[in-house]
């Protein structure tokens, strides 16, 4: 039986082959390609530097980011352009005692160290009884390309780690922490 689509004496095409792996690997190649955005940090190993899946995980990157971005654009255009301007938004939070808060800021601070040997810039360091919290960002000679937040906090038993990607203007952090009910980036006043 003859097929009108690939007829069977004519040798398959090479390219289509080649187009068909892309196909599969394009998902791998995306996470690839944000790893080398300069304002993103990897977060994968945090679990196993506090031994315990995190209680909040948040990652939106991609078109689900854009699907967000238009979302919003009828509530708050202005949210809207900001959210079209970022590549990823990456939040992870665990549980904190009291009793653990000194070993997590050790981990906290290891983290810091890390990033700043990157290049990434101190902007907030606050130590207060029971809280603990750094903000960084990484940034060239015309934009901030990206942001870390990593907050403590013994009183409200949580530790949470944020990673903002992309062009982020600091007079709208507060609009991206209302919108994905982050209280530690609303606060945030530049």
């Amino acid at each position: 039986m003859s097929n009108p689509i690939l007829p069977m004496n004519r040798p398959f095409p090479h390219w289509t082959i080649v187009l068909a792996c892309l196909a599969l690997i394009r998902p791998v190649l995306a996470q690839d390609e944000l790893s080398q955005v300069p304002g993103y940090v990897d977060f994968s190993e945090l679990t196993s530097q506090f031994g315990e899946a995190p209680t909040l995980e948040v990652n939106i990157k991609g078109q689900l980011l854009k699907l967000v971005a238009e979302a919003s654009r009828a509530d708050d255009p202005e949210l809207a352009d900001l959210l079209l301007e970022l590549q990823a938004i990456q939040v992870r939070g665990y549980p904190l005692r009291r009793a653990q808060f000194r070993s997590m800021e050790r981990r906290s601070e290891i983290l810091a160290g890390q990033l700043e040997a990157d290049g990434w810039e101190t902007v907030v360091n606050l130590r207060d009884f029971g809280q603990y919290v750094d903000m960084y960002v990484k940034q060239n000679a015309t934009a901030i390309e990206g942001m870390v937040l990593l907050v403590l906090d013994s009183e409200a038993g949580e530790t949470v780690f944020i990673n903002i990607v992309g062009n982020i203007d600091p007079q709208e952090m507060g609009r991206i922490g209302s919108k994905f009910t982050t209280a530690q980036l609303e606060d945030i006043t530049p």
